[in-house]
């Protein structure tokens, strides 16, 4: 029988303590943190990001990510939770050294599954910038429609770049994914 919070790849899990310090270490992933942040951002310590993860260990929509080894692998979140107009927005991430496997893609399943199934919301929202091109193609490839632009408004690498929102109601989750 297969669990929840599990596909043939990935499981979910509540971060622990322990995972600061790889956190602390993908800080220095440059090109990673551009396009997820996004943006350089100075460099934190090892203690706030201590300090982070015992934040986020008491919030029940922030999730680690691991591989059926038991890596961790990345980080995935719900956030942004409107409860009175039934949307939210998520957030993953998946380190570097374990991109291009399948994890994202089964991690947002996995949170769309829980967002429409299990808490009742009817839209879920997602930001990308616009250099990361491989988010926008997964995004699409998931069933999520290009819902609008903010132009201009990330400044990296020494200029501007879009905000690319994607939306998809409950509707075209049920479409897509039954």
């Amino acid at each position: 029988m297969k669990k929840f919070w599990e596909t043939d790849k990935i499981k979910l899990r509540k971060l622990k303590a322990e995972d600061a310090f790889k956190l602390y270490e993908a800080q220095h992933d440059s090109e990673a943190i551009r396009v997820y942040e996004p943006g350089i951002y100075p460099i934190r310590s090892l203690s706030e990001y201590e300090e982070y993860v015992e934040r986020k260990i008491k919030d029940n929509y922030a999730f680690a990510i691991d591989n059926l080894n038991n890596e961790f692998v990345g980080t995935a979140s719900i956030n942004g939770v409107d409860e009175r107009n039934g949307t939210f927005n998520f957030a993953i991430r998946v380190f570097n050294d374990h991109q291009r496997k399948g994890y994202a893609r089964d991690a947002f399943t996995l949170l769309l599954k829980y967002g429409f199934e299990e808490c009742r919301f009817t839209k879920a929202n997602s930001i990308t910038i616009d250099l990361n091109v491989a988010s926008i193609e997964m995004h699409k490839k998931l069933g999520f429609e290009i819902e609008g632009r903010k132009r201009n408004n990330v400044f990296t690498e020494g200029s501007y770049h879009d905000e690319v929102l994607f939306g998809m109601t409950k509707e075209e989750y049920e479409s897509h994914y039954k």
